[in-house]
């Protein structure tokens, strides 16, 4: 699709220090007569290392379990992705216009940012959303993002 838009990828550089977003999943499926408990969270700092923000959130069961009824065995992959979408949509004016790092610690995660797919259908809803806010014009609060 980018490729059929006539207009150019702007790439600003106002800030020369990055910032490093750190995001994190877990996912316990559920055992009789335990409900599944997942969660996901993202720490942002600056280039000194310096804590600026940081988010933690529980999934409900609820959630959870529409997700596991779908078929889904574990979540983690999904959740992963989550993750790093909450953190750019939490942190988008910190973030803008800045080089950012983000450290995933799923490797399913990495490879799909990098290369922009995935087979995983709610892996793919994330990622498109993902893409849609990197790829904001400058006015809209453009990310420049790495993803490690």
């Amino acid at each position: 699709e980018k490729l059929q838009e006539p207009r150019g990828r702007l790439i600003a550089q106002h800030f020369v220090c990055p910032c490093f977003v750190f995001t994190d999943a877990y996912f316990e499926p559920p055992e009789v007569p335990k409900p599944p408990k997942a969660g996901v969270g993202g720490i942002l700092f600056n280039e000194n290392a310096e804590l600026l923000s940081w988010f933690s959130w529980q999934l409900p069961p609820s959630t959870l379990a529409d997700f596991i009824e779908a078929g889904a065995k574990t979540l983690i992959f999904e959740l992963e992705f989550l993750a790093v979408l909450l953190a750019i949509e939490c942190w988008r004016s910190h973030l803008r216009e800045r080089p950012v790092v983000f450290f995933v610690d799923n490797n399913g995660v990495r490879d799909s940012l990098l290369s922009g797919r995935t087979k995983s259908e709610q892996g793919q809803i994330v990622l498109e959303a993902i893409l849609r806010l990197e790829g904001l014009t400058e006015s809209d609060g453009a990310l420049s993002t790495t993803k490690i």
